[in-house]
């Protein structure tokens, strides 16, 4: 990711991304990677961006879906987890 990129088309949309990161996770680890993750999502699909909506809207769709991509993995390790504790036990 370019740093121009990063600069004109990720940090002014920061707080947002920022805001939705830090509702979906409890962590300050979990938070850096979901921020992380979202940013590399942004930068991987922006070509794709058709300009039906601004830009913002873009963003927040994108760090939404992310987050709760994330989040539906990390209840899923943390079950089949639990699931080999018991079954181990």
């Amino acid at each position: 990711m370019s740093s121009d990129f990063y600069t004109t088309s990720i940090l002014p949309y920061s707080g947002i991304i920022i805001k939705i990161c830090r509702a979906y996770t409890d962590t300050q680890e979990d938070f850096e990677d979901y921020y992380q993750e979202v940013c590399l999502q942004i930068w991987r699909s922006h070509e794709s961006f058709r300009e039906q909506s601004e830009w913002s809207t873009w963003v927040y769709r994108i760090s939404l879906n992310v987050c709760l991509t994330l989040l539906k993995k990390k209840k899923k390790r943390n079950i089949m987890s639990l699931l080999t504790f018991c079954l181990t036990r």
